[in-house]
């Protein structure tokens, strides 16, 4: 499934590229990429749900419950995203598929949450000591701080291709 949506997104991603370049074949080739993975993934998803309602009843039934809007935003992403792939549009295919992405994700934490491994291990069984909880926390808003805009800057510059001048 994580194969599939990376492929996903990664074609996703390169269509808008590839337009931006002004290549209409790559653009074309991309799109068919797109439209196969977003099929795969569908169809993993699917097989997903008929095996965690086999194998795995307590994350099933989270899902279907608790999970259940952000699996419907995730196939409504989806499928929103199909439509503009094949009427032609690119405008929002870049968070319509990480909306897709971000939503099953979500769905699968929702589904297993509180545990890590269902029914036998909790998060907080499983959770670092406090004092380790606050240092990892502190590096990481540190980190944000340092990191984020530059790759902000780096995204944006790339994006409307600046970083050739």
């Amino acid at each position: 499934m994580f194969v599939a949506t990376g492929a996903y997104l990664a074609a996703v991603f390169l269509v808008g590229d590839a337009r931006r370049a002004g290549e209409a074949d790559l653009e074309c080739y991309f799109v068919r990429r797109a439209l196969a993975a977003a099929a795969l993934a569908g169809v993993a998803a699917a097989a997903g749900l008929v095996e965690l309602h086999a194998e795995a009843r307590y994350v099933f039934d989270h899902l279907v419950d608790q999970g259940l809007p952000l699996v419907i935003a995730s196939a409504l992403c989806g499928i929103g995203l199909l439509i503009v792939l094949l009427r032609g549009g690119r405008r929002p295919l870049r968070p319509l598929a990480a909306g897709a992405v971000v939503a099953v994700i979500w769905g699968w934490g929702v589904a297993q949450f509180p545990y890590l491994l269902p029914t036998s291990l909790r998060i907080d069984q499983a959770a670092a000591p406090d004092p380790t909880l606050t240092v990892v926390f502190i590096v990481f808003g540190i980190a944000a701080v340092l990191v984020l805009p530059s790759l902000f800057l780096l995204y944006t510059l790339s994006q409307r291709d600046l970083l050739e001048h």
